[in-house]
């Protein structure tokens, strides 16, 4: 399905020419030279960057079982590194780019008895001592606080001794009580929230005095590791200042080290986003404008974008590939979903695509009564997919959404492209103080 031998041509400023191979992560010079072993660096995850040997990087791989709906159907295991429990996707907030609104009218409704019985399926039917990450998902989660507050001891229980629970809130049903159970259970809270460019989302919870400090105090217990907590950031059409939302999230709580990161670029999950001129209808001067921003926003000025933690990581994970010579047989799906030990269920044992679609559209994977039989028949991996199999920047995209097709994976793969062929060059940069300016090759991109 991979042509491993497809390379492609750095062109740089003075014109000099690098050669990118992303199947086989070779990045060389023209005399053949493997870059990256001259000069090993990366960035430190920090709000205070700087580049260092990177003594640290780490290989993640593993074995990849490219899911196909008709020829490879995905299977799941009873024993999940990681699980994702969607409590609902009720929400009390309308973003303008929610990449679940589209899916509210097939999930699940559930009650007090669905939990208990979830309780018990989860006895019956998953072993969880391996289970090093659970991840409490709405809607807004926090609408579900009784049936958090139940499970979590309950899942500390059974899974590893070390296991994280996560959260990603809007921060506007945030309480002490919450904040006091979080530290208890040394959860990792993620509040989606795009600084100036949070009008696309609806009232500011910060604006409120009370909130505030409630976030505040996330903040501090965030630096004394009694718990995690950043902000998560969508770039959207209206938000690509960089250098102005770092200055917003640090000016707004007087304070350097504010913990940012981002979810990435917005995706088109339904025509309504597709077609959004304010959120994700990126056409290709806009895309290519955005490109611009985001190496420059690397590079350029305050580097705003190395606060980022996102950012850091992608870079980094973009340097260990060239470090390990990751072949494209071990890179997976950017959001997981296609390994067999990535496990989302409902409050009534039905399993899905991911955490963020209800049971249409053939994203009812199965049932936990039946997990031998659930197949993922959704979705397909990047491998399948004429552009991803020709892309330059497939290693830090890794095909974006698995389930996407026609208008909204079309839309999506513009907007991804251009995100991550900024960051690429940005790496690069930073690599070889090189400024990439075009790349040839086999480039495939879908039609908008």
């Amino acid at each position: 399905m991979i042509d491993k031998t497809l390379e492609y041509t750095l062109i740089c400023e003075n014109n000099e020419k690098l050669f990118y191979n992303p199947f086989i992560s070779t990045l060389k010079d023209e005399m053949g030279q493997n870059i990256y072993e001259k000069n090993p660096i990366a960035v430190e995850k920090s709000n205070d960057f700087y580049i260092y040997t990177p003594k640290d990087l780490k290989p993640h791989y593993h074995s990849i079982n490219p899911i196909h709906p008709i020829w490879n159907p995905g299977r799941k295991v009873k024993d999940p590194g990681r699980l994702k429990i969607q409590l609902g996707l009720k929400c009390n907030y309308k973003c303008e780019y929610c990449s679940q609104s589209s899916f509210v009218p097939a999930a699940s409704v559930t009650d007090d008895d669905d939990l208990e019985n979830f309780i018990q399926l989860l006895d019956k039917r998953l072993d969880l001592e391996t289970c090093s990450t659970i991840e409490f998902w709405g809607g807004e989660p926090l609408l579900y606080w009784k049936k958090i507050k139940k499970l979590t001891p309950i899942l500390k229980e059974k899974c590893h001794e070390d296991v994280g629970f996560t959260l990603v809130t809007n921060g506007s049903l945030l309480t002490q009580e919450k904040i006091d159970f979080f530290k208890q259970y040394n959860f990792s809270v993620v509040m989606s929230h795009d600084g100036p460019g949070y009008h696309l989302r609806g009232p500011d919870p910060l604006d409120n005095p009370k909130k505030f400090a409630l976030v505040q105090q996330l903040i501090e217990a965030n630096e004394k590791q009694e718990l995690g907590f950043s902000f998560s950031i969508v770039w959207t059409k209206e938000n690509t200042d960089f250098e102005n939302t770092v200055k917003w999230f640090r000016d707004k709580f007087n304070k350097k080290n504010v913990p940012i990161n981002a979810e990435g670029v917005v995706e088109a999950y339904d025509l309504k986003t597709a077609t959004n001129e304010r959120t994700g209808k990126f056409d290709s001067t806009f895309a290519k404008e955005f490109e611009d921003k985001i190496y420059e926003g690397i590079v350029g000025g305050t580097k705003p974008l190395l606060a980022v933690f996102a950012i850091a990581d992608k870079i980094n994970e973009f340097f260990a590939t060239l470090l390990y010579k990751k072949d494209a047989d071990y890179l997976g799906q950017k959001c997981g979903m296609d390994r067999d030990d990535d496990l989302a269920v409902d409050l009534k044992g039905n399993i899905m695509t991911c955490q963020n679609v209800g049971l249409e559209n053939n994203h009812h994977v199965g049932h936990l009564d039946d997990i031998e039989n659930a197949i993922v028949k959704s979705s397909q991996h990047w491998s399948w997919r004429n552009e991803c199999s020709h892309c330059p920047v497939i290693q830090l995209c890794q095909g974006s959404c698995m389930f996407l097709t026609g208008q909204e994976f079309a839309q999506t793969c513009w907007n991804e492209y251009a995100y991550n062929m900024g960051v690429l060059k940005g790496a690069i940069y930073l690599l070889t103080g090189k400024k990439v300016v075009s790349v040839e090759g086999d480039i495939r991109r879908p039609a908008l």
